[in-house]
C-alpha cells in the first residue's frame, strides 16, 4: 500500500493541530528582557533543518512572523532556519490558535505561563510591536510590571530546567519515568 504524500499547500494549519504538534516538539516560548530588564519581548520560535524550511514558510504565510537562516558557529550542527514571531498582533493570533488547538505535551505548561505573561504585558506596557518599549521610554513601565515579567521569566526557566532533569532521569533511571509523568510518587 502506497502512502500518499501530502503537500504543504493541501494543509490549512489554522484549522488543524499540525502547528500545535510542531510546537509541542520543536517550539520555544520566550520572554526576553532588555539589558536593564525594564523592557520585554514576548517571542515564539520553531527551528528546523534547512531542508524543512518550506514548513516554516507555510506557518509564516498563515500566521506572520519571520523566517531566517542561521548556522550555529563552532558546532557540527546542520544549517537551519527558524520561524520567529514577536509582533504583538501576531503573538495574539498565535495565542488564539493555541487556545483552539491546545498543546498536549510538556510545552503546555510553558505555554500557559507564556500566555499569561503576554496578556499581562500587552495590557500594561508602554511598548509597541512585540511588547518591547519604544526607544527612550523603557523606564515608563511600572516597577510592578517589570517584577511580574521577571517572575514569569524565572517560572519559564524553572519549567525548562525541570523538564531537562526529568528527561535525564528518564534516560538514566527508566524505572522513574512513570513517576515523573504523573504517576503516584508514593508507589
Amino acid at each position: 500500500m502506497a502512502i500518499r504524500q501530502v503537500s504543504l499547500d493541501e494543509l490549512n494549519h489554522k484549522d488543524s493541530d499540525y502547528l500545535a504538534g510542531f510546537a509541542d516538539g520543536e517550539g520555544c516560548f520566550n520572554i526576553m528582557g532588555s539589558h536593564s530588564n525594564t523592557a520585554f519581548t514576548i517571542r515564539f520560535r520553531i527551528s528546523l533543518r534547512a531542508d524543512d524550511v518550506a514548513i516554516l514558510k507555510d506557518f509564516q504565510s498563515e500566521l506572520g512572523g519571520n523566517v531566517t537562516y542561521f548556522s550555529a558557529e563552532n558546532t557540527d550542527s546542520k544549517p537551519s532556519y527558524e520561524w520567529v514571531v514577536t509582533r504583538r498582533d501576531e503573538i495574539l493570533q498565535l495565542i488564539y490558535y493555541f487556545d483552539l488547538h491546545p498543546l498536549r505535551a510538556k510545552k503546555a505548561a510553558e505555554y500557559d505561563v507564556w500566555r499569561e505573561a503576554a496578556f499581562l504585558y500587552y495590557r500594561h506596557s508602554t511598548g509597541v510591536r512585540g511588547g518591547g518599549t519604544m526607544r527612550g521610554r523603557a523606564d515608563k513601565n511600572p516597577a510592578w510590571l517589570t517584577e511580574a515579567m521577571q517572575a514569569y521569566q524565572t517560572e519559564l526557566s524553572r519549567l525548562k530546567e525541570y523538564q531537562a532533569q526529568a528527561r535525564e532521569l528518564a534516560v538514566t533511571q527508566p524505572e522513574c519515568q512513570g513517576k515523573l509523568l504523573g504517576g503516584n510518587i508514593d508507589d
